[in-house]
């Protein structure tokens, strides 16, 4: 655990902005250092041993692979560079590289390493990992930060209904006072648990896994909306009323007055 600490400890080092202005020497030590490393750990724990040689790679320069300037920059790749460059990665070393730039206020940067990445996870057969779903967290809420609020329901029409609800209640956890590129946490909810929500009314119900799935959704959009306003405000009422109407079947409508009865009047009384 205290080896996997130290490495994401210097991966952060050298992906941050002040390293590739150091002295060249300290550069050298800190190469010269891994490859000790890697020598000592090849034989006891080959999983960080690999991590270490990747550090190598990076110690010079960690910005400065041609493929990745060009996706950052927005500049003509081949669909098999970006491949090529993706796989040699790794998605730790990408959510990584996605946090130090947003943290440098590089959101734009951010944004085009994110969405040529699940470009990328989109046409593989990479598993949902922890670290894909962060991706996709952090490609939302750099969308919303550019106003690109069309391509989020792009992004969230890809999702099957229990992911759509697994992002919501991720979303809805995070705190706006939190990391800088959470600060519109909340808009993303609300804009996700909305479009997620309008597709599960549509779809069928029949067996119990759904109508549970569907209740759990209607309750997110309850929780995420209503707190805003007052369930007597005529917005919100609208918006009831517009969900309501494209429902698939009356018991869509009876699992969404449930919700309403169970989560609003009855915690109001």
């Amino acid at each position: 655990m205290h080896l996997c600490y130290y490495c994401r400890y210097t991966l952060q080092l050298l992906l941050h902005g002040d390293w590739p202005k150091l002295n060249q020497a300290v550069k050298t030590h800190l190469g010269v250092i891994l490859h000790r490393c890697v020598g000592l750990l090849s034989k006891i724990n080959a999983e960080v041993a690999n991590k270490c040689c990747s550090l190598i790679n990076l110690v010079h320069d960690p910005w400065k692979h041609p493929t990745l300037h060009k996706i950052l920059h927005n500049l003509p790749t081949t669909e098999e560079e970006v491949n090529v460059f993706f796989e040699e990665e790794g998605s730790q070393l990408l959510v990584m590289r996605l946090e130090v730039l947003c943290e440098s206020k590089c959101e734009d940067l951010a944004l085009s390493l994110a969405e040529s990445c699940f470009r990328y996870l989109r046409h593989s057969n990479v598993s949902q990992s922890s670290h894909v779903i962060y991706i996709r967290d952090v490609l939302l809420a750099l969308l919303f930060r550019y106003k690109r609020n069309h391509d989020i329901i792009t992004q969230l029409k890809l999702l099957d209904l229990q992911e759509g609800l697994n992002l919501v209640q991720r979303y809805a956890k995070r705190s706006n006072e939190g990391p800088r590129i959470w600060r519109n946490s909340d808009k993303v909810a609300e804009i996700a648990a909305h479009a997620i929500l309008a597709s599960a009314m549509v779809q069928c119900v029949e067996d119990p896994e759904k109508q549970q799935l569907l209740y759990d959704l209607i309750k997110e959009w309850v929780l995420i909306h209503i707190p805003k306003r007052s369930p007597t405000n005529q917005t919100i009422q609208n918006m009831i009323r517009k969900m309501i109407q494209t429902a698939e079947s009356s018991l869509h409508i009876y699992i969404f007055c449930k919700v309403l009865i169970n989560e609003v009047i009855i915690c109001d009384n």
